[in-house]
């Protein structure tokens, strides 16, 4: 993602490969979400001590991630195209939008099927 004229533009790196950087965007969506899911449920309640990390592992991981530079929420990139369509009057490359909408919604979609098949509850 790069910052011109105080706009914030969803484009791929020059040279990159559409299918690599919509991987990446997806794995490490999949890495948040799996964190976000698990936390709250693999910590036992009854330990107080265990209580006060969710929201520290859950931040490093978001730290961890944003150093990649991807964006991890399609919402983002929706509201960046728009404002850029809106001020400048053009529109970002068609496979970026691919990349940063369909990757982050593969990856969340994957991360809960992988909770669920990892976390069944036997009726």
């Amino acid at each position: 993602m790069m910052i011109t004229n105080n706009m914030f533009i969803p484009e791929m790196a020059p040279g990159a490969f559409i299918f690599t950087a919509m991987l990446i965007e997806m794995l490490f969506v999949m890495l948040l979400c799996w964190v976000c899911l698990v936390m709250p449920v693999e910590i036992d309640h009854t330990k107080k001590i265990l209580q006060g990390i969710q929201g520290i592992v859950i931040g490093l991981t978001m730290t961890a991630i944003v150093f990649i530079g991807g964006l991890f929420n399609p919402a983002v990139a929706v509201g960046s195209i728009v404002c850029m369509l809106i001020k400048a009057g053009m529109m970002t490359d068609f496979s970026s939008i691919l990349v940063y909408i369909i990757g982050p919604l593969l990856g969340s979609l994957l991360a809960s099927y992988l909770f669920n098949s990892y976390n069944k509850v036997e009726v």
